[in-house]
């Protein structure tokens, strides 16, 4: 039987969410973790904080085969441990499904603020696989109430509507994906062009990397309907980026105010393009 901190692992049913110390040898990441572990400044500051008081949030794990466990929250204090040099971590053992245990793994961590575009897109999708499949194991009446994503996004704020457009994302090739996650390409366009099979998606990333250049909502759309339509070439992806657009009345907004709405160091065509998709989404909502 094997030992955690010195004891043997004898827990009863209606004591398996009192909190032990687990050895970080015997974690594992869960199998279709979303989120991203990055050794950046944050993490960095976690270390520091763990160093000084410890990790004062237990992980929460459940128990797999060869004695070993798999992380459902807790990924960042586990890698922070690792860093710091400590052995074992206070964590919360929990009998959870495999589809209860994606559903616990995103709702724990999508509230999490600065969370990329691919982390949300990868989460929203686990979670709408697990509802869907407990909905056809248990015909429950709430699935058959709500469209399985609205359940997802009832919890986040969302539309069903946003998350599916989210969940595009997940079908764009990762050079693509990269670029919405570097604010290169808003996830609204990244969403439209996803409907591009791999080769034509390898054709424009290679293009916008050639030309140094973003893509807009516009762009993105007339670029998918070229892929419907079986005319997208080379040569068609370059009329849609060198085609000028139409003169038209314009207002202007004050560029120092609005930048102050979005993240720091946005620039001025990466706050436009959001807002617009701020906009679009407002009146297709």
């Amino acid at each position: 039987m094997s030992v955690v901190s010195g004891k043997m692992k004898c827990w009863a049913v209606n004591a398996m969410y009192d909190v032990v110390r687990l050895k970080i040898s015997d974690l594992e990441e869960f199998s279709e973790q979303p989120f991203k572990v990055i050794d950046d400044e944050s993490m960095a500051e976690l270390v520091e904080s763990i160093k000084m008081v410890g990790v004062l949030v237990p992980i929460i794990v459940r128990e797999i085969e060869n004695g070993k466990f798999e992380i459902i929250s807790g990924h960042r204090r586990k890698r922070a441990c690792e860093i710091a040099g400590i052995d074992t971590i206070p964590a919360q053992i929990k009998d959870l499904s495999d589809d209860e245990a994606a559903i616990l793994l995103v709702d724990s961590n999508l509230h999490r603020e600065r969370l990329l575009p691919s982390e949300r897109a990868f989460a929203y999708k686990l979670k709408l696989e697990a509802i869907k499949h407990q909905g056809k194991k248990s015909c429950r009446q709430n699935v058959d109430k709500y469209k399985s994503a609205d359940e997802v996004g009832l919890a986040f704020g969302e539309s069903g509507r946003q998350v599916q457009r989210y969940i595009r994302l997940t079908e764009l090739i990762y050079t693509l994906l990269d670029k919405v996650d570097e604010g290169i390409i808003t996830p609204t366009a990244g969403a439209e062009i996803s409907f591009l099979d791999v080769k034509h998606q390898a054709e424009l990333c290679d293009y916008i990397e050639m030309e140094d250049c973003g893509i807009s909502i516009k762009q993105a759309k007339m670029i998918h309907r070229s892929f419907v339509e079986q005319t997208l070439s080379k040569e068609t992806l370059k009329t849609i980026f060198e085609e000028e657009k139409p003169k038209q009345e314009r207002f202007y907004l004050d560029f120092d105010k609005l930048k102050s709405y979005f993240p720091k160091g946005y620039t001025m065509k990466q706050c436009e393009d959001a807002l617009w998709e701020i906009l679009e989404r407002i009146s297709n909502d």
